[in-house]
């Protein structure tokens, strides 16, 4: 059989190279208390090396931290109302497989901030995203303006891990994260959105548009905005168009104006359609609001408004429809 000594080469081998499966781990162990009143502190978030997915105290101000491995690491301490603390920690071959730290004093702090600033641009033509949504973790904290600027001054983050995220309709999302370990950070960053394909051509979309309205208004429902009327008016917002339209009242809202028929009983927003597409309610505040910081008026060919059921095409006269409906459509 010449398996054997094949096999022991083999055996020879891995011990000179050494096996990375076997590579020594401990185990962490340790707890974090108030500094100030010395009791624990449960859901304390511990990053290990800015890692992702941290490890929290448990009720008694525990952690446990497993599968750490021979190196140098840092230590990321944070919970919301308390300073962060960042302590470096060297892990050796000399370790047991358990290794207890601390106990650590997190004092109370005021908010930690951030001012973040910069652009956005699109990544194909290098052209600023105009009204581009900018988000800190999950919150709306600022739109972009003309020139695809945007600045949240001294805004409350949290200690630690920070996402922040930039939306804007016909463009991918974009995400990157902060991180804050000080008082306050200062943060400057060049954005770049990519661009989602277009799927239909343009005089397909504005032809049919147009076909299907030339039907509505013969019957005498609902309101067209044309293209040529928002070019005279040149709004800065979209819903700045619909204050003269009859049925409708606009009224300010938690970032952009609200759109409403002026015989509302009970309705928060109508609905909006861009494209034919239903855009979803965000958490933080009405769709007829976003129709604000979606689109830009420069982008728009024209907008039906429709304040009541009563001649609201079939495909969009569905649940929700009796506050009525808001079409736009792109110049895609």
């Amino acid at each position: 059989m010449r398996l054997a000594p094949i096999l022991a080469a083999a055996a020879t081998m891995l011990a000179a190279t050494g096996t990375t499966a076997q590579e020594h781990s401990v185990t962490l162990k340790g707890i974090i208390f108030d500094a100030t009143t010395g009791y624990a502190l449960p859901e304390v978030a511990i990053h290990v090396d800015q890692n992702l997915i941290p490890a929290h105290t448990d009720t008694i101000g525990e952690f446990l931290i497993t599968g750490l491995t021979t190196d140098s690491h840092t230590l990321t301490m944070a919970k919301r109302g308390y300073g962060p603390r960042v302590y470096s920690l060297a892990v050796t071959e000399h370790h047991g497989d358990t290794v207890e730290i601390g106990p650590y004093a997190l004092a109370p702090a005021e908010a930690i901030t951030a001012t973040i600033s910069g652009t956005v641009v699109d990544s194909k033509t290098g052209q600023p995203v105009i009204v581009s949504g900018v988000y800190v973790n999950g919150t709306l904290a600022d739109l972009t303006n003309d020139g695809g600027g945007f600045t949240t001054e001294r805004i409350e983050v949290l200690p630690g891990l920070n996402t922040l995220e930039y939306r804007r309709l016909g463009y991918q999302p974009f995400e990157t994260r902060l991180w804050a370990v000080q008082q306050h950070t200062d943060l400057d960053l060049e954005v770049h959105l990519d661009p989602l394909p277009v799927a239909v051509p343009p005089v397909t979309v504005e032809a049919r548009y147009l076909r299907e309205f030339e039907k509505r208004t013969h019957l005498g429902f609902g309101h067209l905005v044309t293209q040529q009327e928002i070019e005279e008016q040149h709004p800065f917002f979209i819903s700045e168009l619909m204050r003269t339209i009859p049925g409708v009242i606009v009224k300010s809202g938690i970032i952009g104006n609200r759109v409403l028929p002026t015989r509302a009983h009970g309705c928060l927003s109508m609905r909006l359609f861009i494209d034919g597409q239903f855009i979803e309610t965000d958490s933080s505040f009405m769709p007829a609001e976003q129709l604000d910081f979606l689109v830009h008026p420069d982008n728009v060919a024209a907008i039906e408004v429709f304040p009541s059921p009563a001649g609201v095409p079939v495909q969009y006269n569905n649940r929700g429809s009796a506050c009525g409906v808001i079409l736009v459509w792109t110049r895609r």
